[in-house]
């Protein structure tokens, strides 16, 4: 994978919507969601959204939007019937720690993997759902992650017949924040920090290519390094969007793949920043920090988490604002 200066993309403008954030503490502050558990609202990340089959029965919407809580026991659910919204947050969870097959009670601060850098981590939790939809099955197909007893956090799968109840699947898949995409029949992946796997089933762990395989211009290196990324295909055109720990403000970033048959020949053109936090939801007036690791502690000036939804030919950005204090909604006109 080369990092390519004359791979050109379409640069048009990312234009937010109306009425952001989509999802919020405030926004859903009078909704009863007590069994989400406690406080299911103030912390919000990783959106994912499909537009719900016409095979699933008792359709809520027309949209289904999935997010959890960084420290959360379960992953959320909101509908809409436009993209736009307005958004209801389902009262009940999709999946909970408990029928996760991940550990679901927190760890002792000595059961730690090597990375590891502090107990902050071995929280039990499920989160990063990345969620797609198998026509030729009929069943929903949902990306996780969670906590393992050696401290570690990894990925597996769950899969679901209306999109409102998934049943977890044993496999581990690799790292965490696994976002999937497909290309020319194949399924390939992103994980956190940038790592990219390419798959042979989606039953069986992808096949990591070596650490730091994108190139520096692309992760920030040595001083920023991404932490969540979505590759998404639209027409003959391939977008990459992400978001890099080390940044001051953290932001959502833009650029253009070209891809190839061997991942290893992968080139990836200009970086290009497609959001700020320029809204007062988002963080603006607050001084920047260098983005850190982990949670959000607070309300932060940092956007995080970037989706990219494709749907009747319009190109959608989900993403997460003020660190992860709600769901962002933007759409990307000319790409």
């Amino acid at each position: 994978m080369r990092y390519d200066p004359k791979l050109n993309s379409r640069i048009g403008q990312t234009v937010r919507c109306p009425g952001a954030p989509i999802i919020s503490e405030q926004t859903h502050s009078g909704a009863d969601l007590s069994d989400l558990g406690k406080d299911p609202l103030s912390n919000i990340n990783g959106p994912s959204v499909i537009r719900v089959p016409e095979w699933v029965t008792d359709r809520l919407g027309k949209y289904y939007l999935y997010f959890a809580h960084h420290k959360g026991p379960s992953i959320r659910l909101a509908y809409a019937d436009q993209m736009m919204g307005p958004w209801v947050v389902h009262p009940k969870p999709v999946l909970t720690v408990e029928h996760s097959l991940f550990v679901t009670e927190d760890l002792d601060p000595n059961s730690r993997s090597d990375w590891v850098n502090g107990p902050d981590y071995l929280y039990a939790h499920i989160a990063s759902p990345d969620v797609h939809v198998d026509q030729n099955a009929k069943q929903i197909l949902m990306f996780f992650h969670g906590l393992l007893p050696n401290g570690d956090q990894q990925t597996r799968f769950a899969l679901s017949e209306n999109g409102r109840s998934f049943s977890a699947a044993p496999p581990l898949l690799g790292p965490s924040y696994l976002r999937a995409f497909q290309w020319r029949g194949r399924w390939y992946s992103t994980h956190l920090w940038g790592d990219v796997g390419m798959f042979e089933t989606l039953s069986i762990a992808p096949k990591i290519f070596p650490h730091r395989t994108l190139p520096p211009q692309i992760t920030g290196a040595p001083n920023a390094k991404i932490r969540h990324g979505h590759i998404c295909q639209v027409g003959e055109h391939m977008h990459f969007v992400f978001s890099r720990v080390g940044d001051t403000p953290e932001c959502i970033l833009h650029c253009p793949i070209a891809l190839s048959d061997d991942p290893h020949d992968w080139r990836f053109g200009p970086v290009t920043k497609l959001l700020n936090p320029d809204e007062p939801w988002e963080g603006f007036g607050k001084d920047p920090v260098k983005s850190a690791e982990g949670s959000a502690r607070g309300w932060l000036p940092e956007l995080r988490d970037p989706c990219l939804f494709y749907d009747e030919g319009r190109l959608w950005l989900l993403y997460s604002g003020g660190g992860e204090r709600g769901i962002g909604l933007a759409e990307m006109i000319g790409f």
